[in-house]
């Protein structure tokens, strides 16, 4: 993949703000739920809290495998007119949890702590780092449209 395609890919994910994530219920059904995107580190990892006792996290526990998909919601979704650019990008990856002090500290914000009074240290904050392994990159709706699969160790 060319740099000027990854760094479009790369502004995409910092520029958004939510996120859909998926995860495979205990009956075997996917469940789609949007988040607020923490942060990221470039293409290879996006983050956000949840709480260790929710359905999502324990359905992630049994299968970390997982995609979340992300879009750029400044524009008219579904339908962009003809002279609009459309980006999204639908990605495969791993769900781990973060344990490390000064990883929890960098995304612990003033808004999650009215949530997390005791910061880090709060048994309810838990930090999950999304690891990107693949993905398929959509970029325009007419004119110059590209569809691109790509993986991280492109």
């Amino acid at each position: 993949m060319d740099i000027s395609t990854k760094n479009e890919m790369t502004t995409l994910i910092e520029k958004v703000k939510s996120i859909v994530i998926s995860a495979v219920n205990s009956k075997g059904i996917p469940i789609l739920k949007s988040v607020t995107k923490l942060g990221n580190d470039g293409l290879s990892a996006l983050y956000f809290s949840t709480s260790p006792e929710s359905d999502f996290w324990k359905w992630y526990i049994k299968n970390p495998q997982t995609s979340v998909f992300l879009f750029d919601d400044d524009r008219d979704i579904p339908y962009p007119s003809a002279d609009e650019k459309y980006y999204s990008l639908s990605l495969i990856g791993q769900m781990e949890t973060v344990t490390d002090i000064e990883t929890k500290q960098r995304f612990l914000s003033d808004y999650l702590s009215e949530f997390f009074p005791n910061g880090v240290n709060d048994k309810n904050y838990h930090l999950v780092r999304f690891v990107v392994q693949s993905g398929k990159y959509y970029r325009g709706v007419t004119d110059n449209f590209l569809s691109l699969d790509f993986t991280t160790n492109e």
